[in-house]
């Protein structure tokens, strides 16, 4: 007794993060096609697949620049305790004849590569956290309701563990390989 089918033409499936990539979305669209009364599956695979392609080489991307600036904080921070240790030279030579043993005289060195380290990562990570609020600030709403209601939040605890412990590591391997 009905008129018009009362059913929806199309339904909108919204896959779990894990599944959220083009293999994945390729096997679900081969299997939904072989359902019967299903007529097309689209997921713009075109575009899932050139945005996969895309996060790949930012992956890429941010890895080298990773070891750039690796790279780059080791060298100032090698260079910052080597002109410490050069100003401190008649110091160590008097601990030296005293009979201060080479650790002795290097972990203060060490250690203030250390905290270095950490006063920039710390640094870095409270100008990562103003830089964040700004950019939250300036994006309207409506952009939240195109990305699909995609939120947008800063880095997890573990990896500002982790940013603040690879400084530390970083300024302390800095110091140590100068007074090597």
């Amino acid at each position: 007794g009905l008129m018009e089918n009362p059913l929806p033409d199309a339904f909108r499936i919204k896959l779990v993060p894990d599944s959220r990539n083009p293999d994945d979305m390729r096997n679900l669209a081969e299997k939904l096609m072989h359902i019967e009364g299903i007529d097309d599956v689209e997921y713009g695979k075109e575009w899932v697949e050139r945005l996969n392609a895309l996060i790949t080489a930012l992956k890429v991307l941010s890895v080298i620049v990773g070891g750039i600036m690796f790279l780059l904080v080791l060298f100032i921070v090698s260079n910052a305790i080597k002109l410490t240790f050069l100003m401190r030279r008649e110091e160590i030579e008097i601990m030296k004849l005293a009979g201060a043993t080479r650790l002795f005289i290097r972990i203060p060195y060490i250690l203030e590569g250390g905290i270095l380290g950490l006063i920039s990562a710390g640094t870095s990570v409270v100008m990562l956290y103003a830089i964040h609020n700004l950019i939250i600030y300036k994006i309207p709403s409506t952009v939240y309701l195109w990305m699909g209601g995609i939120e947008f939040s800063f880095i997890s605890l573990k990896g500002l563990i982790a940013i603040i412990v690879t400084g530390i590591i970083v300024g302390c391997l800095g110091s140590w390989t100068s007074v090597g």
